[in-house]
């Protein structure tokens, strides 16, 4: 009978060493897919949350979430590129230049990356250097229309070039994304383009989606209100008078919705109904002006007109206000001054139609956008001075009464940085 060769038979220890090594790795191999199951697992719940936030433009919050997916998946590299897009949208440029590194490195499509560092460019001041490049890429992808069209927009709304940006929402929209953005875009073009009946239709798109975005109920009542609709206004300020805290805007829009129906009693309770702080508004002080010249108080609407133009001196309404009521009180001479004063404030409506006109034609010439700025300081809009001050600049950076304005603007905000930098430039560019 033949025999197996002495070391071919096992001993009771290595095959207990063999058991246990084999049960070692399988623990091990185990723990190795349990672990890539948890990563997975973060990565896909935190995925779909970035996905979530995006789509409710909460920017911050689909970073934090963001921040979990690249813990997850290190190694990938469209959570870096997705990281980096959102950081953009977000306005934390650094970041999303040092995250499209790495999402370079990691591998995400090379297309992709060079598509966000061009939109990166564009939102970090170069818009005019990249402008062409971005509407050839609209053209060559379906895909990415939505993030470029963003891009686009933004700067054109806030370029004020409304025709080219409803162009741009209009293919948008027709891509049938299912996405409320470019309605909530082509609203408020429409509605600086006075086309109040495409910006309502497009405003209720949005609440059709999303009836808690309180803001957009607030523009469709002001829209209603506009086309002598008080009643409908009312009713869509319904929601918001009934949630608790009512906001200024709301309050004041419904007790112009009530003066308009001449229910002055109503009007007032809408005022009254605001904490003490906040019924000294300039706006709400305004209103109680309308109320009072409503109820024959030319006095008490003089008073409250005078308080509101300590804030608001060129506005235009409400020195019209001031001036009947100080008609009906036979103060003519005065009258008279306030109407000079309301003319020059309608002559320089008139001359930003004009020039918004001209900026169709021509929407980077600087001494445009000057005169612009020109006209929204000397009526007391300074944040949108400042604004386009700074758009003069991004064309002419050597515009120097541009950097004197804006210097002088900074300095009564407090910006003594940004400020001290744009006064030098302009003793530089005038040889001081």
């Amino acid at each position: 009978m033949n025999t197996l060769p002495s070391d071919a038979v096992a001993s009771p220890s290595a095959s207990r060493w063999r058991t246990r090594l084999t049960r070692a790795v399988g623990f091990l191999l185990l723990g190795v897919g349990l672990w890539y199951g948890v990563c997975w697992g973060i990565w896909h719940y935190h995925s779909r949350a970035v996905s979530r936030s995006l789509r409710h433009r909460d920017f911050d919050e689909a970073l934090v979430h963001a921040s979990w997916c690249r813990w997850a998946w290190a190694s990938d590299g469209e959570t870096w590129l997705l990281s980096a897009r959102t950081a953009r949208r977000a306005g934390r440029f650094d970041l999303a230049d040092e995250w499209l590194d790495q999402a370079k490195e990691r591998g995400a499509r090379p297309r992709l990356v060079l598509l966000e560092r061009t939109l990166l460019r564009a939102k970090g001041g170069h818009f005019g250097e990249v402008e062409e490049r971005l509407h050839d890429l609209l053209r060559a992808s379906r895909l990415d229309y939505p993030f470029i069209a963003e891009v686009l927009t933004d700067e054109y709304m806030r370029q004020y070039r409304f025709s080219e940006a409803r162009d741009l929402l209009n293919r948008w929209i027709d891509l049938g994304d299912e996405e409320i953005e470019p309605y909530l875009r082509r609203g408020w073009v429409a509605e600086h383009q006075l086309d109040l009946g495409q910006a309502l239709s497009d405003y209720r798109v949005v609440l059709e989606h999303e009836p808690g975005r309180d803001p957009v109920r607030l523009r469709v009542a002001e829209i209603l209100l506009k086309l002598r609709r008080p009643a409908q206004a009312l009713e869509e300020l319904a929601p918001l008078q009934q949630s608790g805290a009512i906001s200024v805007e709301a309050s004041l829009l419904a007790a112009r919705c009530w003066r308009e129906r001449s229910r002055l009693d109503e009007a007032e309770a809408a005022l009254d109904a605001l904490p003490e702080g906040e019924r000294q508004v300039p706006r709400v002080l305004a209103e109680r002006g309308h109320i009072a010249l409503a109820r024959g108080q030319g006095a008490v609407a003089e008073k409250l007109f005078r308080l509101a133009l300590g804030d608001l001196p060129r506005e235009s309404d409400l020195l019209y206000a001031l001036q009947q009521s100080l008609l009906r009180q036979g103060k003519t001479p005065e009258a008279e001054e306030v109407g000079r004063t309301r003319r020059d404030a309608e002559a320089d409506t008139r001359r930003m139609t004009e020039v918004m006109s001209k900026l169709r034609l021509a929407p980077t010439d600087p001494e445009l956008r000057f005169e612009c700025a020109q006209i929204f300081l000397r009526n007391n809009m300074t944040a949108d001075g400042v604004r386009w001050l700074e758009m003069a600049l991004e064309v002419r950076p050597e515009h120097q009464q541009a950097h004197e304005q804006l210097a002088a603007c900074l300095e009564k905000q407090g910006a003594k940085e940004r400020a001290a930098y744009h006064r030098a430039a302009a003793r530089r560019l005038g040889g001081g």
